[in-house]
Parts: structure tokens; sequence; C-alpha cells
């Protein structure tokens, strides 16, 4: 995982808080409920992430800005607006459907009692470590690690806004943008990955938690 702190310029950085207040109050917003594949809302809490595409000019100004921070290919990336609500988590996975992910945390100020933390094994030591988010860091996560969100305090006093960048995978057919399958559409793509690549940690936690649950009878 690397951690790039003051990742982006103060001007940029004013330019998105203006940016995300007008989008706020746009009907562009999609959810986790609808959106998210079960492999990273099987412990879901309960909490909604909304999200919405970023346009250009923010968009451009931060590929620009990022610069040789994101790995290649920045030929097709998912660029979109996070805004993590009261109770809102996502389980862990390890970003296996792209290329790679990266996070641009927004809040200027996140108590570390509110929740939201960022947590990722370390590939290498297999030691768990933790963030807590601070504005302009951004998170890249390039090797497939394990990572997640916490959940976010019901007493939290603000949602929890970020930045997500995912470089999408590019097949036989073309660049596939996942954010725009089905959840079916979306699976019967991940098996074609898993039928190429060796089995990511994320899986075998999968597959772990399957045997468990029909253990104890909690599959039907």
């Amino acid at each position: 995982m690397k951690i790039y702190k003051n990742s982006i310029s103060n001007e940029l950085m004013t330019d998105i808080v203006t940016d995300i207040n007008k989008v706020l109050q746009e009907n562009v917003w999609q959810t986790n409920v609808s959106q998210w594949d079960g492999s990273v809302t099987r412990f879901n809490s309960g909490g909604v992430v909304t999200f919405a595409t970023i346009e250009d000019p923010i968009r451009s100004r931060l590929i620009e800005e990022l610069g040789d921070k994101l790995p290649e290919p920045k030929d097709n990336l998912n660029i979109r607006y996070f805004v993590w609500h009261r109770l809102s988590n996502i389980s862990c996975h390890d970003d296996g459907i792209h290329n790679y992910g990266a996070t641009l945390y927004l809040n200027d100020y996140w108590h570390i009692d509110w929740g939201g933390t960022f947590l990722w094994e370390d590939k290498n030591t297999r030691e768990w470590k933790a963030l807590n988010p601070e504005m302009k860091t951004l998170v890249v996560n390039d090797e497939k690690e394990m990572h997640g969100v916490s959940v976010i305090s019901a007493g939290a006093p603000r949602n929890r806004y970020s930045i997500q960048i995912f470089s999408a995978r590019e097949t036989d057919d073309g660049w596939v943008n996942m954010e725009d399958m089905g959840d079916v559409e979306r699976r019967g793509f991940e098996e074609q990955f898993v039928q190429q690549e060796d089995i990511t940690r994320e899986t075998m936690l999968e597959i772990e938690y399957q045997i468990n649950a029909e253990e104890s009878g909690e599959l039907r």
C-alpha cells in the first residue's frame, strides 16, 4: 500500500469542495445497495454509501496533479466522489477486479472515534495496519492487498468524503467498466480472471467464510 500526503494542491482541493457541494444537489448519485457486489457487502453494517462520477475539468486536473503517483495504465480510469454516511462500511477485499484502486481523502478533519478507519493487511508482513482519513492524503493499492473501511459511528457529526479511483481492466473486447455492470454480468466477468490468475487472498477468505457458514447452518 502506497501512501502520499498532500498529494494535490490547495487550489485543486478548494475547487473539489466547491464541485462536490454542487454535485450533491444533483440527481446523479448511485448507492452501494444496488451497485456493490456481495463480496464487499457480506458484513455490511446497514449504512449507505453514495457515489457520483467526477466530470471535467476536475477529473483531468486530478489525473494531472496526481501524475506518477498513479500507476499505469491510466487510459480508462473510473473516478468518483464517495459519500460514506453513518453506519456505512465496506468488507475486506483486494480490488482484484481492477488493475489497481486509489483513495483520496477530502474531509478537513476526521476524528478517529468517528470510525471510517482505513484498514489493510501488509502483503509482506501479514500485519494489519490502520490509517485515519486526512485531507489530501492519497492511498494507492497496486499490489492487491486486502483492505476495508470500518463502520462509521452513528454519532459521527458529518459524513466521510473521498474520491475513489479505479483502473479498469482490459479484455479482448476492450475496456471494462465494472461499476456499470449488473451483479450477474459482473460476476461472470470476475470468473474469467479467476481462471487466468492465481487465487487471491480475498478468494480464499470467501471460501473460508462459505465453509464456516455451511458448518454453522447459516446457509440454507
